[in-house]
């Protein structure tokens, strides 16, 4: 599979996690790897699904950068929480109300941007907090349909 990224993060964001609240569990790698999985020992179905709407109206660029800053928010929320940036089954949508006053762009640095990296944010601590109340997710080795991708890329110049 082709990919030509182009990475130089010159302009890097961060998605703090704090406020925590000081007994949250879901909070700065508060899942102990060690301890692993579903303390019942039963297998539960797991997916991390997230939308995001805005009553700005976005056209299709903005909507990719949309789309792209939840999945970041999304990512990083959980590499906090849990030591991974998702399931092998996430699914994230985004919306825009076509009727709202326009906004060219939807990355991190803008208003809408930023407004929903702190709703995802939340929302999936929420998720996590009412998914699991008192016990750990499984790390992916446990997870039945974990995975952890050691395959490597060829890379090369296309120059």
């Amino acid at each position: 599979m082709p990919a030509a990224p182009a990475a130089a993060p010159s302009k890097p964001s961060s998605l703090p996690a704090s406020p925590i609240p000081p007994n949250s569990r879901w909070g700065r790698r508060a899942f102990d790897p060690k301890r692993g999985g579903d303390s019942a020992g039963a297998w539960r179905p797991g997916t991390v699904n997230v939308f995001v709407g805005t009553t700005r109206a976005l056209d299709d660029g903005a909507l990719a950068g949309l789309l792209a800053t939840a999945v970041e928010a999304k990512a990083a929320t959980l590499l906090d929480a849990v030591d991974v940036p998702g399931t092998t089954s996430d699914a994230v949508v985004v919306g825009s109300d076509p009727t709202g006053d326009p906004s060219a762009f939807a990355g991190s640095a803008t208003e809408v941007g930023a407004a929903a990296r702190a709703c995802v944010r939340e929302a999936v601590r929420a998720s996590l907090a009412s998914r699991y109340d008192d016990e750990d997710p499984p790390t992916a080795a446990e997870a039945r349909y974990g995975v952890s991708t050691d395959e490597r890329a060829n890379v090369f110049d296309l120059g």
